[in-house]
Formats: C-alpha cells, structure tokens, sequence
C-alpha cells in the first residue's frame, strides 16, 4: 500500500531531524564561544576558532549576519527556533496532516502552514520522485520540506510574512537583512543543509530530483 503523504514526511523526518542536529550542535559551539567572550554584538571569523569559521561564513549565506544588530543575540535565537521545531517534529503525529482539498493543494503546493493552523500541510504533490515523469520530489527535497513547514509554526505569525519569506533560490536571498532573515522558513532548511554536508546544497522544491 503507497504511504499517504503525512506517512511519506514522517519517513522523511528522520533526514530533517539529522540535518536540525547537526545545525543545533554547530550552533552551541558557536554560542558557548560568543559567550566567552562576552556575546559581541558584532564578531568576525579571527574572533572564532578554526573549527567555527565555516559555521560564520553560513550564518552569513543564509541569515545574511553581517546586518544584524547584535550578532551573538542572532545566533541565540537561531538556536532556540531549531530547537523549537525539533519538538514540534516530535509531535509530528498531530503536527502533520493529509491535505487534498484546500487551494493550495489544488495548484500543486507540496506543502503548507494555512495561516494560524498550526497544522502542517502536505499534498498529494508531495510525492516521491519518479525519473521519468519529473514528477515529485526526491528524498532531500522532502526533508527540506519537513524542516522548513515547522519554522511557520513555531515562529507565527512572523515566518508566514513574505517579506520574511525569501526563496533560497532568489537573488534576494543574499540581500535580505537578518532581521528578516532570522524568519525565512528557507533559511532554516538550508543552513542546516549547509551544517550537514559542509557545503551549501539548497536542496528543495527548486532540486526536485535529489
């Protein structure tokens, strides 16, 4: 019997909460050092010790953290908003839900938060990938999926603005400032990708096959 799509993200969870671990572990050596320091408002890659100096340069790849305010209070709450999603994935069994009626699933949305629901969403687009068709979406494309709907949920109603909700595959992505960055559902997905495989991958509805 084919897996219905709340099956399929579950599958697909245990992918997003490897990659959510290893973002949250990069993270918390890069916060137990700021804090020795003080919490700089502002800090660059000769204040870190090698081994965080690739967790810098993706902070600022994906949350854009030289525009920040107060980076170390950046890093904290990047922290704190993965940690956040990781709980919510372990409710995942009433988090997710079979979508097959709404609009968005009508124009071919994988998945989506419907404003205020604290549901995540998933739609009979959300589908394994089949090579021949193009049809659907490969294993990571998925779990970037799984990692990024929960950001919606745990941080509403800011993530679901769309000045917050930059695609990683904009040119604006670069652009956007952390204050909006520290929102984008895309950013999350995508640096902990970035944390996982050392390199920033982006995979996503925009990778369709991976």
């Amino acid at each position: 019997m084919a897996l219905t799509m709340k099956d399929l993200a579950e599958k697909d969870k245990r992918v997003s909460l490897i990659w959510a671990a290893n973002a949250i572990r990069a993270l918390t050596e890069l916060d137990k050092v700021l804090k020795q320091k003080g919490s700089p408002a502002a800090f660059t890659k000769a204040d870190l010790p090698p081994f965080l100096h690739h967790v810098r340069d993706a902070l600022q790849t994906h949350f854009n953290i030289n525009t920040a305010t107060n980076q170390s209070a950046l890093v904290v709450e990047i922290l704190g908003r993965y940690q956040a999603v990781v709980t919510s994935l372990g409710s995942s069994s009433s988090l997710f839900v079979n979508d097959t009626t709404s609009a968005e699933a009508t124009k071919g949305t994988p998945a989506h938060v419907p404003f205020g629901s604290g549901k995540v969403n998933f739609t009979p687009a959300f589908r394994e990938h089949n090579l021949a068709t193009g049809v659907g979406f490969g294993p990571f494309a998925r779990a970037a999926m799984v990692l990024h709907e929960p950001v919606h949920v745990v941080d509403h109603p800011n993530a679901s603005f769309v000045v917050n909700h930059v695609h990683e595959g904009d040119a604006a992505y670069a652009a956007t400032p952390a204050a909006n960055q520290v929102h984008n559902a895309h950013s999350y997905a995508s640096f902990a990708q970035h944390m996982n495989f050392g390199k920033d991958t982006r995979f996503g509805a925009t990778k369709p096959q991976f």
